[in-house]
């Protein structure tokens, strides 16, 4: 837990604050002893400081004013608009929340500041960004790789994975099975697959009118013309061979569906 300083007279409030806080944080309750807090300061190294500074006394207010000046760690200060006004000019002051203010509010605004000193994202933050990031992949091109060999398949996933959403299958059947749940933009086929090899495995995708119009290239380690001129009959959109480099391969994708 990240390990805060809580500084304030003992009040109610401040107690019921600092009861809080303990829920999210390692928190320190200490008052306005100018020495203890330099000395917590100096051997705990909390991230951040909390400052209540509601009606506080000449004392407290003097010596908070010494630590702010002392002290490069960040604060918040916690009071209304007049009393945080009085620290305005302390260029550690990260946050000012004014009162009155629900103390659930309160824990947000040090979680988030907490969040930002550390280099972290709120929760909300993390959410929106994953929301973010998952309304970017689905509306990124959807490619299924279909081959038997494992290397191949991580092989062409690493190629596109930074530009399509990728889905793998290790055979024809498996391929047939994820297009039930998902039509992609394109399929990557294996022509060379035991069982139900590439041939059979787009005459089957031909057949289903639901899956007939599936643009398809296929794949092969062969350049061998009878394989090329069977492969051409069944019209699929494209024929890479696996030696292809990987430019060469994320070129040809990208004309096609810029086409």
């Amino acid at each position: 837990m990240d390990k805060i300083l809580f500084l304030s007279d003992f009040s109610k409030t401040a107690i019921n604050i600092h009861e809080q806080m303990k829920t999210l944080f390692d928190a320190t309750f200490l008052g306005f002893d100018l020495n203890k807090a330099r000395a917590f300061i100096k051997e705990e190294k909390p991230v951040l400081a909390v400052a209540y500074v509601k009606d506080l006394p000449y004392e407290s207010e003097h010596a908070l004013h010494l630590l702010l000046g002392a002290e490069e760690i960040p604060f918040i200060l916690i009071g209304s608009k007049d009393e945080c006004h009085d620290f305005f000019n302390q260029g550690n002051i990260k946050k000012y929340i004014i009162t009155p203010i629900a103390i659930k509010d309160i824990l947000s605004q040090i979680e988030s500041t907490v969040d930002i000193i550390e280099c972290r994202l709120s929760k909300k933050e993390k959410e929106r960004k994953e929301a973010e990031e998952l309304a970017e992949m689905n509306m990124r091109k959807h490619i299924l790789v279909v081959d038997d060999d494992i290397v191949t398949l991580r092989t062409v996933m690493n190629y596109l994975k930074d530009d399509y959403r990728v889905t793998v299958a290790k055979s024809g059947t498996a391929a047939i099975s994820v297009l039930g749940k998902e039509i992609p933009d394109l399929i990557l086929l294996d022509y060379e697959m035991p069982v139900c090899d590439g041939v059979q495995t787009l005459k089957l995708i031909r057949s289903e009118d639901k899956f007939k119009n599936i643009p398809v290239f296929f794949l092969t380690g062969v350049d061998d013309s009878e394989q090329v001129r069977t492969a051409v009959e069944l019209m699929p959109e494209g024929y890479i061979l696996k030696s292809t480099s990987q430019e060469l391969i994320l070129e040809k994708i990208k004309d096609f569906f810029d086409k």
